[in-house]
């Protein structure tokens, strides 16, 4: 059986700094960020998928994706 493509995680801020990337996220990666907006970039394989996410202060989010995997 193929191993799935890895998921690549990404988070940008407003000004487009990064402050959050992973090159192999799990299904479940726990993030602690301060409040503000965020640009979220989750890539695997040839599927990408941008969001943006407001965070209130002590706020949380959860983020669920359902990428699926490049068979090509």
């Amino acid at each position: 059986q193929q191993k799935p493509t890895a998921l690549r995680l990404q988070i940008l801020d407003l000004q487009g700094q990064q402050v959050f990337a992973m090159e192999d996220a799990g299904l479940l990666t726990k993030i602690l960020l301060p409040a503000g907006t965020y640009h979220v970039i989750a890539c695997r394989g040839r599927v990408l998928r941008c969001y943006t996410m407001t965070l209130d202060h002590g706020a949380s989010f959860d983020l669920h994706l359902h990428l699926v995997t490049d068979s090509r």
